[in-house]
């Protein structure tokens, strides 16, 4: 998750609606001034947006979990 954090700043990204924010992911996203949200009970995507929408989403302000997902944070990018 932290290269799609990486390339949600780079892009201008707003907010972030997600299940887990790990350390680095959090780090980066905190860094670039964008606000996270839990999608909560959500189950879809277009779910999700409706409650960030009518401000029913809880915002992050630490990471979640550990952030070990199995991602290489050095793989090359693809």
């Amino acid at each position: 998750m932290t290269r799609a954090a990486l390339l949600a700043a780079k892009h201008g990204v707003k907010a972030t609606i997600s299940g887990d924010y790990g350390p680095n992911c959090y780090g980066v996203l905190e860094g670039a001034g964008i606000p996270m949200y839990l999608c909560g009970a959500a189950k879809t995507a277009r779910a999700a947006v409706k409650l960030f929408r009518a401000g029913q989403l809880v915002s992050v302000n630490a990471p979640i979990s550990s952030g070990s997902h199995g991602e290489l944070e050095d793989a090359p990018a693809r």
